[in-house]
C-alpha cells in the first residue's frame, strides 16, 4: 500500500553508499520557480527510496517538510526499489551499474528463488545459462528479464553487467572507482575475465598509472613482467645482451661480427603509437649524431666485407644513407618492408605510411657474397609481436636478413636490441648474437626472450 503525506525532512534516512548529486543547483531554482511536481518516495520507517535530488534541493532552499508517499516495503523491496530508481536515471558509471545490476541479482533472488537462473562456466559472453524446471504458471520472470524489463537494457547486457561486478574483487574495483576505467564497458568486461585477482590488481595499475593505454595492453605488459621473473637463469656462450649505452658498450666490446641488424633512434620529436603515450622524443640532431657514433664503433667491430641493416624512417632516410657511407659501402636502392598495418594519419587528406626503409651496406674490404637466389627489394612480412616493444621487428623478416647474410655459427651484433628480435632470429638460425639496449626493462625482456629459444 502507498499513502500520500508531508514529513520533516530531518526524519528522512538516507541509505549509505550515495553518489555523488549532480545538478541539484538547477532543480532547485526549477523547484523554487514552479514547485515540487514530483513527490519523494520512502518507506514507512522513513528510509528514502527515491528523490535523493529532489530531497537535497529543497534542502537546500530551507524547507522542513516536504512532499513524499510511503510506501510499506520491508528492507529488501525497499533497497530493491532504490536500486531500480537508480538504474532508470543512467546517471551511473558502467562500474556503478554494474555493482547495481548485482546487487539487485541477490536481493531479487533471495526473494524470488524459484526463479534463481545459473551460469555455467563463468565469464562475461562466455557462459551457457540454464534455468530450474518451475512451473510456467506460478513462476516469476528470471532476474534478467525483471530487470530488462524495468530498465529497458537487454538480457544479455545486464548479464555481462553483472559479471564486472562479480568478477572483479572489491578492492580493485574500488581502485578503479574514479578513473576512466570506470565507465570503459570493453575494458571492465577484459578485466573481468582475468582469473587472477593480483593479476587484475597489476592491470588496473598500470592503466591507472597511465602505463597502459587499455586493459589490453596492459594485460600483455604483466605477462612480459611475469615472463621475465620466470624466464630460466640460463647462461649460453652464442648470447651476450648488455644493459647500457650503444656507443659505450661498442667501444668496449671487440667480437669479429659478420652482421649487423639494428634500428637505431629515427630522429623524431615526439613518437605516437596505437598502443597509447609518447614512447619517446630523441630528435634529429640526437639520432644522427647518435648513429654517426655507433657506425665508428662498428666499422672497428666487423670483419672486412660484413653486412649492416639498418632501418629507417622516411624522414631521414637519406640522412641515415649519408652517414652510412661515411663508413660503409651502401646499396644505393633501400630495401623497403610492407608492413600489415599503417601509421595513424588524416585519411581525409593524406595517405597513410605502411613500410619502413631498410639500408643495406657492407663493411669496405674482403667482398661477402649474399645467399644464393635472386631476391628483389620489398619485403611483405606480418607485423608480428612477442612484446608491448612499440618498435619490435617481425623475427621472419630479420631471420631472412641474418640467413642472406651470415653462415652458421657467425656472429650477429644489434646495438639498438630493444626486446631482442634480432637475437631470437639469430639463434634461431644457429648464429651467436650480441645485442646492447639502453633501456633495463627491454634488455631484461630481450634476455627472457633468447632464454627461452632452444640452443
Amino acid at each position: 500500500m502507498t499513502h500520500a503525506t508531508t514529513i520533516a525532512i530531518d526524519e528522512i534516512t538516507i541509505p549509505e553508499g550515495r553518489r555523488e548529486l549532480r545538478g541539484v543547483d538547477e532543480l532547485a531554482k526549477s523547484i523554487s520557480e514552479i514547485g515540487l511536481l514530483n513527490p519523494i518516495v520512502v518507506t514507512k520507517g522513513r528510509r528514502l527510496i527515491a528523490g535523493a535530488h529532489r530531497l537535497e534541493a529543497c534542502r537546500r532552499l530551507g524547507w522542513r517538510y516536504i512532499p513524499a508517499a510511503v510506501v510499506e516495503y520491508d528492507e529488501l523491496h525497499a533497497e530493491l526499489a532504490e536500486i531500480d530508481e537508480n538504474l532508470v536515471r543512467n546517471e551511473l558509471s558502467v562500474l556503478e551499474r554494474s555493482e547495481a545490476y548485482a546487487r539487485r541479482k541477490e536481493i531479487y533472488e533471495a526473494l524470488h528463488p524459484e526463479a534463481r537462473s545459473v551460469t555455467e562456466r563463468g565469464g562475461p559472453g562466455r557462459g551457457k545459462k540454464t534455468s530450474e524446471t518451475i512451473s510456467p504458471v506460478s513462476a516469476p520472470p528470471s532476474f534478467a528479464a525483471d530487470t530488462a524489463a524495468k530498465t529497458g537494457k537487454s538480457p544479455r547486457t545486464i548479464q555481462h553487467e553483472v559479471q564486472i561486478a562479480t568478477k572483479i574483487p572489491e578492492p580493485v574495483r574500488e581502485a578503479i572507482r574514479n578513473t576512466r576505467l570506470a565507465d570503459s564497458k570493453s575494458d571492465l568486461i577484459a578485466l573481468a575475465r582475468e582469473r587472477d585477482p593480483e593479476r587484475q590488481a597489476a592491470i588496473a595499475e598500470k592503466v591507472i598509472k597511465g602505463e597502459a593505454r587499455n586493459v589490453a595492453q596492459a594485460a600483455r605488459a604483466v605477462e612480459q613482467e611475469e615472463r621475465i621473473a620466470k624466464a630460466p637463469k640460463v647462461v649460453r656462450p652464442d648470447v651476450r645482451v648488455y644493459c647500457g649505452d650503444a656507443v659505450a658498450s661498442l667501444r668496449d666490446l671487440r667480437p669479429a661480427a659478420h652482421c649487423v641488424v639494428m634500428d637505431p633512434p629515427y630522429g623524431l620529436e615526439t613518437h605516437r603509437t596505437r598502443a597509447g603515450g609518447k614512447d619517446y622524443a630523441d630528435g634529429e640532431d640526437y639520432a644522427l649524431a647518435l648513429l654517426r657514433d655507433a657506425c665508428a664503433e662498428l666499422a672497428r667491430c666487423l670483419v672486412p666485407g660484413a653486412h649492416l641493416y639498418v632501418f629507417s624512417g622516411y624522414s631521414y632516410v637519406f640522412e641515415f644513407k649519408r652517414i652510412l657511407g661515411e663508413f660503409f659501402e651502401v646499396q644505393d636502392n633501400p630495401l623497403i618492408w610492407v608492413k600489415s598495418n599503417h601509421t595513424m594519419a588524416d585519411f581525409s587528406r593524406w595517405y597513410a605510411s605502411k613500410h619502413e626503409y631498410v639500408l643495406f651496406a657492407k663493411q669496405r674490404g674482403a667482398d661477402r657474397k649474399l645467399g644464393a637466389g635472386h631476391v628483389a627489394d620489398v619485403f611483405q612480412v606480418s607485423h608480428d609481436r612477442s612484446s608491448t616493444h612499440s618498435a619490435e621487428k617481425p623475427v621472419e623478416l630479420l631471420k631472412h636478413f641474418i640467413e642472406r647474410s651470415t653462415a652458421p655459427g657467425e656472429t650477429v651484433i644489434d646495438p639498438f636490441c630493444g626486446s631482442g628480435s634480432t637475437g631470437v632470429a639469430a639463434l634461431q638460425l644457429g648464429r651467436s648474437f650480441v645485442g646492447v639496449e639502453v633501456d633495463e626493462k627491454w634488455a631484461n625482456v630481450a634476455r627472457t626472450r633468447l632464454a627461452e629459444v632452444r640452443p
